[in-house]
């Protein structure tokens, strides 16, 4: 599993770097597994992993938290503009709480 850590820590670093928009997530079974139960694939998945990367593997956290956190902006940056309706109270990831969107004024 050490492996797939660390192949997630690089794409997510990639990604929030601006760099990696052709960096491919790295497979991983328990994600696989998640998106497969709950329906969600594609940019979901990368929002889940991205998450999953930034609350997680010290490494992207301590990035985040050097660069002001984790926030929907750079979610946007590392994942282009379809973030935002993505993470819309009626999509997927809101609706099975899979993510928690903390922001004053949002939806």
């Amino acid at each position: 599993m050490e492996n797939v850590r660390d192949s997630l820590a690089a794409w997510a670093l990639a990604r929030l770097g601006g760099k990696g928009a052709q960096k491919e997530l790295p497979r991983c079974a328990p994600l696989d597994t998640l998106a497969q139960r709950c329906g969600f694939g594609g940019l979901e998945r990368h929002l889940v992993a991205l998450c999953y990367a930034a609350h997680c593997l010290e490494r992207v956290g301590e990035t985040l938290r050097q660069e002001g956190g984790f926030t929907v902006a750079a979610a946007s940056i590392a994942l282009g503009d379809k973030v935002v309706p993505a993470l819309a109270p009626q999509g997927i990831l809101r609706r099975s709480a899979l993510i928690v969107v903390d922001v004053p004024g949002w939806p």
